[in-house]
């Protein structure tokens, strides 16, 4: 499952890289952002959705969604794991 901010990426045809430059942050701020281990700040969330083309709110609500998607597969998986070893 990919995230929005690495789906709009591909879908320009830009690497890690490439968007790193263009928002003037690091490869490795880019790759935790695309993981969502990080959350943009309300200016680099600004300057995704003007890249992007889209609404700041559009973003968000998205990065929201797949955080909560995540969330729930991994409360999933430890309820399985939980319930194999009884």
């Amino acid at each position: 499952m990919k995230s929005p901010i690495r789906k709009r990426r591909e879908a320009l045809g830009l690497s890690r890289a490439e968007l790193a430059v263009v928002l003037n942050i690091s490869y490795t701020h880019t790759s935790s952002l695309e993981r969502c281990e990080q959350q943009p700040s309300p200016e680099l969330l600004r300057a995704l959705a003007r890249l992007f083309n889209v609404e700041p709110k559009t973003l968000e609500h998205e990065l929201t969604a797949y955080r909560d998607k995540l969330r729930h597969e991994v409360q999933e998986r430890v309820t399985n794991v939980g319930s194999t070893r009884r």
